[in-house]
C-alpha cells in the first residue's frame, strides 16, 4: 500500500509521466537494501533511469546542458587550470566531469556503483583526460593524499552511509 507521503512526491515530483519508471523505483525502494551501492548499482542498469535519478534530466542533451551550468560555477570556484589533477567523488553518470573534463590536465571521477560508472564511460568516450575509479567502500583509500590538485563533490554527502 502506498502512503500518502508517497503519492504527493509522485505528483509533485512528476513520477506521473513515467509509469513504469516509477513502479521500479517504488519496487526497489520498497526492497530493503542492505547499502547505498546495492542502491546506485540497481539504478545505473538502466541509462534513462540514471539521468532521471541523478538530476530529473529526461535525455543526454538535457544532462550535458545541467552538468555544464555546474561545471561552468566550478572552473573559477575552484580555480581550475588545464595542468591540473581532478577528482569528482561519487561522479555518478560524470554529469559534471563530462563538462569539466576538457578544462583539466586530469579528471577523475570515482563512485561506488560500477553501473553508474560503465554509463560514465560511455559518455566520455570521446575524452582521452578522463579517468574512472570503482570504489568498494565509501573510502577515498585507493587514491594517496598528493595525487589531485583539486577534489570536489555534489550532491553526494546525503546518500553516504
Amino acid at each position: 500500500m502506498l502512503s500518502r507521503n508517497e503519492v504527493a512526491r509522485f505528483f509533485k515530483e512528476g513520477y506521473w509521466r513515467h509509469p513504469i519508471f516509477t513502479y521500479r523505483m517504488w519496487r526497489g525502494e520498497s526492497r530493503k537494501w542492505s547499502s547505498g551501492k546495492e542502491v546506485w548499482e540497481y539504478i545505473g542498469r538502466n541509462r534513462r533511469h540514471a539521468f532521471l535519478l541523478v538530476d530529473n534530466s529526461a535525455d543526454e542533451e538535457e544532462l550535458q546542458t545541467k552538468g555544464g551550468a555546474v561545471a561552468q560555477g566550478l572552473r573559477p570556484g575552484l580555480g581550475i587550470q588545464s595542468h591540473h589533477k581532478v577528482l569528482e567523488v561519487g561522479c555518478g553518470v560524470a554529469r559534471i566531469g563530462r563538462e569539466l573534463a576538457p578544462s583539466c590536465g586530469e579528471w577523475w571521477g570515482c563512485d561506488i556503483s560500477s553501473s553508474m560508472i560503465r554509463i560514465a564511460r560511455q559518455r566520455t568516450t570521446h575524452l582521452e583526460n578522463v579517468h574512472f575509479e570503482v570504489l568498494e567502500h565509501s573510502s577515498l583509500h585507493c587514491f594517496s593524499s598528493d595525487t589531485f590538485d583539486r577534489v570536489y563533490c555534489c550532491v553526494v554527502f546525503m546518500h553516504l552511509d
